[in-house]
């Protein structure tokens, strides 16, 4: 099953894009989270990662908005936890 293995974002962004289309909409109106733990080391070295991410597009864009959103929620439900929001 492909989703046991790495799944690069540029594949993600083709997947999506396909199942917008068979749903009638233009890729660039769908609206995506996608879920997934990031790898915090590599080889023999692994760490002990904590943290999460909101990834939008370069450029001011309607996903910003959500980004926003989901930071704020994050700021106010995990008290002591340090952002970075760059």
């Amino acid at each position: 099953m492909p989703e046991e293995e790495d799944i690069s974002l540029e594949e993600r962004c083709r997947r999506i894009n396909r199942v917008a289309i068979r749903h009638g909409h233009e890729p660039h109106d769908a609206f995506v989270v996608s879920i997934h733990v990031n790898a915090a080391g590599s080889g023999r070295m692994w760490h002990n990662a904590t943290g999460w991410c909101a990834y939008t597009f370069p450029g001011h864009t309607e996903s910003d908005k959500l980004a926003t959103c989901l930071y704020k929620a994050a700021q106010r439900h995990l008290p002591g936890h340090r952002l970075r929001t760059d």
